[in-house]
């Protein structure tokens, strides 16, 4: 078989492609390495499965980072009201023969009968506190897909030169299921689209923060260099502003730039605990925000969410509600639904911060009643 294998790959297909372009340049398999050698993470691509099937911490993306990374991913459930459209009422928990049915990454080598739903619960128990309602513990799911991606996509730009190429295993579904795709298999965005949306844009922050130790790089797709204004806060969860400074920073062309290399120390307190803070970062050019990152020092398990109190105006327009949110608490992973689920929500699972009122379009075909069909939640309403 690899003999046949052998043939096709590295003498027949290599032949008709110069045979039919001449000089094109041809990868025969993925992943491989320079010389069709297999993957060695230094040359060539890398399918990056030691989160997930490797069970290695989101960490590990920004540890040993290959130059291309083809595939990688995790897990979550879809929404809930595609979850609906397969299942009665008594199949609606994480752990049921119909979500086991719809679960394809079996993983024996884990013991007997483990599969892709153990292993999102394995990965929820080491980020988030998981919840007991199977609701919420779809949500929280699509919370954990995102944070892995986000992080992914961050370590991997964040290694420019080395790394050019950051490909998430997978866009949507061919059926509903559970699985590691950012869109579910009825069009509905999971959190992790909205993360990878944000994390793939021309111009991003991308941290590295340990305690209250913080490198910040800019990370920048424009073809020529930039100057911008980095400015940070750091807050209470509580809204109250702790510190808040500005710097001018180069950005340089198609790379990563160091632009901040610090600790918050001289700013926190004795008294003070790490998980009731958090650090808000932007890249302003011109007085125009065109990056920011939201930078917590203990994982969500750990957070002193407070609870939340979300201000919302709405105006109707001629094809979408227009929404506004404020809050004078951080109010972390903001998820705006409505009863059916018809509606696309412009952004979705997002922070909110105290001073930065959020707008955004929600578009359905649907006429709703602006104070009882507008759902919103968040991770502060589970961990009070």
């Amino acid at each position: 078989m690899k003999e046949t294998y052998n043939r096709i790959f590295l003498e027949i297909l290599p032949a008709a492609v110069e045979k039919q372009h001449p000089g094109m340049q041809y990868w025969s398999s993925s992943p491989s390495s320079f010389k069709d050698q297999l993957a060695d993470r230094k040359s060539g691509d890398e399918h990056d499965w030691t989160v997930w099937f490797g069970q290695a911490p989101f960490s590990a993306y920004g540890e040993n980072v290959p130059r291309f990374v083809s595939e990688y991913g995790l897990q979550s459930f879809p929404d809930m009201h595609t979850i609906k459209s397969f299942t009665e009422e008594g199949d609606r928990e994480w752990d049921s023969e119909v979500l086991r049915h719809r679960q394809r990454g079996k993983m024996e080598y884990m013991g007997p009968g483990f599969d892709g739903n153990d292993m999102i619960r394995r990965y929820m128990e080491r980020y988030y506190q998981v919840p007991e309602k199977f609701e919420d513990f779809v949500y929280v799911s699509q919370l954990l897909q995102a944070k892995a991606y986000k992080t992914a996509i961050e370590a991997h730009r964040r290694n420019m030169p080395h790394c050019m190429g950051s490909l998430y295993w997978q866009l949507n579904d061919s059926w509903p299921t559970v699985s590691w795709s950012s869109v579910d298999h009825e069009g509905r965005w999971k959190a992790a689209h909205y993360a990878v949306k944000k994390a793939y844009k021309e111009v991003i922050i991308a941290p590295l923060i340990s305690g209250n130790m913080a490198k910040l790089y800019a990370v920048s797709d424009r073809q020529e260099p930039f100057t911008a204004t980095l400015k940070g806060r750091l807050m209470g969860l509580n809204g109250t502003e702790l510190f808040s400074d500005t710097v001018e920073v180069n950005i340089a062309a198609n790379t990563s730039s160091l632009i901040f290399d610090d600790t918050f120390a001289e700013f926190i307190t004795p008294e003070m605990d790490i998980s009731d803070l958090v650090v808000v970062f932007e890249l302003l050019e011109n007085g125009r925000v065109i990056a920011d990152n939201i930078c917590y020092m203990v994982e969500p398990k750990d957070l002193f969410l407070h609870k939340a109190n979300i201000r919302k105006s709405v105006l109707e327009t001629e094809d979408a509600y227009q929404i506004t949110l404020s809050s004078g608490v951080i109010v972390k992973d903001v998820f705006i639904d409505t009863p059916r689920g018809e509606a696309f929500v412009s952004d979705n699972y997002f922070d909110l911060i105290p001073g930065r009122p959020k707008t955004i379009e929600l578009i359905t075909d649907e006429k709703l009643d602006v104070d009882a069909d507008i759902i919103i939640r968040s991770l502060n309403d589970l961990q009070q």
